[in-house]
């Protein structure tokens, strides 16, 4: 009888302990989509990037999506998202020019996911995708360049989940990261705009495009992010 009473209380006491364990799955995992906006600040340390701006530190906005795709353990999971961000900067050169970047940044990225509890968690983060730069300098005429490249990212950081609005799997999420960011340099040639007009753009006399050096807009980032997972 006590033997019984023994494995009826130690097989209750399992069977708690495997439902508090279930129980301890985090928001994040019960919400596998996430959308929101994120805020970069990349410190920029090259001195090819002064022709567009007096600061190091250039903030880029924008936004994500992504999807939790393999779950490797009952804490660990692997995720994917998209990732859209834009920066422009200006600068006054030589108090007679008006330098001006824009830049637009694509990504594709995974990351590993460790979650600590029910609402916060720490992941590794590694992107990568393509960066288009549009420059212009501007005195009595106006000169352009643009220019593709490639980018990779790699950072860290931890984000943590509400619960569940109104008893629903949608939740707020906030989140706060820190890598670097290396953008491929690239050169830049400037010229004069093409007229719009293709008769006109006929007649114009052609230029041979001025090389304004190679770009590069590598640096240390930290990246804020807010959103819902649902």
């Amino acid at each position: 009888m006590t033997r019984h009473a023994f494995g009826f209380i130690l097989a209750s006491a399992l069977s708690l302990l495997a439902s508090s364990a279930r129980a301890q799955t985090s928001n994040a995992s019960r919400s596998p989509w996430s959308v929101g906006a994120h805020v970069t600040t990349v410190w920029h340390t090259d001195a090819s990037h002064d022709v567009f701006a007096h600061e190091m530190a250039a903030p880029y906005g924008g936004f994500f999506v992504g999807r939790d795709l393999v779950t490797f353990a009952p804490r660990v999971v692997l995720s994917g998202e998209l990732a859209w961000s834009v920066n422009t900067v200006r600068r006054r050169l030589f108090s007679a020019f008006d330098s001006t970047l824009h830049s637009n940044h694509f990504q594709a990225a995974v990351a590993v996911r460790f979650e600590l509890n029910r609402w916060l968690s720490l992941y590794g983060r590694v992107a990568g995708g393509g960066t288009y730069f549009a420059a212009t300098i501007t005195g009595q005429s106006s000169l352009d360049a643009d220019a593709w490249t490639a980018n990779l990212t790699g950072g860290a950081g931890a984000f943590a989940v509400t619960p569940g609005i109104l008893g629903s799997r949608v939740r707020f999420a906030a989140g706060v990261e820190s890598g670097f960011a290396y953008v491929f340099p690239t050169d830049l040639a400037l010229a004069p705009p093409v007229p719009e007009d293709d008769a006109k753009a006929a007649d114009r006399l052609s230029v041979r495009p001025t090389a304004l050096g190679a770009l590069d807009a590598s640096g240390a980032y930290l990246r804020v992010t807010l959103g819902l997972r649902f």
